[in-house]
């Protein structure tokens, strides 16, 4: 903004004309109060600025001659006058309406989003375990990649799989409200449906991360494992229990669980149940085909498919481990069910026949490292030595 001339007194007629002001107005810009200046911080700062970019002074007065002719008065820039009607007014609240429900559109796309994000899962999130293991604090500051159910597929890989090859992911902490333990089967159902889908919980979120599916499995709890028919295997009593790949089925019979002798030590078959459903895990992500697949390149009945067998029995047992690690952290399963779990582990494993199980002493071993470490990369039995997987 610039400031207008200043103008001179008219001349009276005959005379001579009026003497110039004694001094001329300074700028009012220029003008301070007595004792008023720039704070020290200012002048600190002044100092080092150019000198000339100080404020000039108003030149003298002598410079204007006194007898020149007021200057007109500056003429203003003719502007085009209005034109009648609301046609411009009516196209852009026509566009600011567009605009505005644009954004309006965007911002309730975003609420969904957010809200299916939150919710997913039964609000639990695949986390990245920190490498310093067990007792550290997991990084949830990092949501894992949401999975399109349309395009999730198994992958049939063993050792390079992408849930075993990713390091440092483990299931995230699970709290759920367990129903009762009571050897009564109805009591005995409720407890192991509870159980069921706690894991199921827990495991989704770590599938869905690598972009696996997440095919939900089934549970069927009997009272004696005579009644078991499935299309996986005839009725029998020589399993305490198994996984069905067929119908994703998990067949838990209360008789050869060894309920009558265990009783209320439900810790152990928690430890079968997470078992069992660490094979759906297996299933769902590719790995059990995959290892169907390499038994039959050596022959069903030859040593290396035994040890395959063993390879996959083991690393169910370490998935075993790692769901109580999460129901542990969460509150779900105390520190004495997890040590009965643990010592009952080292007594189970192959004792007769055919050895597709592992020693008892690996058997125990694979489930405490899936309990400490929490990683399915530590999981990993197919890149394990062959006398770890006996």
């Amino acid at each position: 903004m610039t400031y207008p001339p200043h103008r001179y007194r008219p001349v009276p007629s005959g005379g001579s004309p009026l003497p110039p002001p004694a001094q001329m107005p300074r700028d009012p810009r220029q003008q301070r109060a007595s004792g008023y200046g720039p704070p020290p911080s200012a002048q600190l700062h002044m100092h080092r600025q150019n000198p000339m970019m100080h404020a000039r002074s108003v030149p003298p007065y002598s410079a204007v001659s006194p007898y020149r002719s007021p200057l007109p008065p500056p003429r203003r820039q003719p502007t085009a006058p209005r034109k009648k009607g609301g046609g411009r007014s009516f196209v852009s609240l026509l566009a600011v309406i567009i605009i505005g429900l644009f954004l309006l559109r965007l911002l309730n796309e975003w609420a969904e989003n957010l809200e299916s994000e939150r919710t997913a899962g039964g609000g639990f999130t695949a986390i990245e375990l920190d490498p310093a293991g067990p007792g550290s604090t997991p990084d949830a500051s990092t949501p894992p990649p949401r999975t399109d159910p349309g395009t999730a597929q198994p992958v049939y890989e063993l050792e390079s799989h992408p849930l075993l090859a990713t390091p440092n992911i483990g299931l995230p902490s699970a709290s759920c409200p367990l129903a009762p333990w009571s050897t009564a089967p109805e009591q005995a159902f409720a407890h192991l449906v509870s159980a069921f889908e706690c894991f199921e919980t827990m495991w989704q979120p770590v599938l869905q991360a690598r972009q696996l599916p997440t095919t939900p499995a089934n549970l069927t709890v009997i009272s004696e494992a005579s009644s078991a028919v499935s299309p996986c295997t005839s009725s029998g009593q020589d399993f305490a229990a198994f996984y069905c790949p067929v119908n994703n089925m998990i067949y838990m019979p209360l008789d050869t669980l060894g309920v009558a002798v265990h009783g209320d030590r439900f810790g152990i078959y928690l430890a079968v149940l997470a078992h069992e459903y660490g094979h759906h895990v297996q299933n769902a992500a590719g790995l059990l085909d995959a290892q169907w697949q390499r038994r039959q390149s050596v022959g069903h009945n030859s040593a290396e498919a035994l040890e395959v067998s063993r390879r996959t029995e083991l690393q169910a047992q370490c998935f075993s481990g790692m769901a109580f690690a999460s129901a542990q952290e969460g509150g779900t399963i105390s520190v004495q069910r997890a040590q009965e779990a643990g010592a009952s582990m080292y007594r189970s494993g192959d004792s007769n026949g055919p050895r597709t199980h592992g020693t008892p002493s690996n058997y125990g071993s694979w489930w405490e490292q899936g309990y400490q470490l929490n990683s399915t990369a530590m999981c990993n039995t197919w890149l394990a030595e062959s006398s770890d997987v006996s």
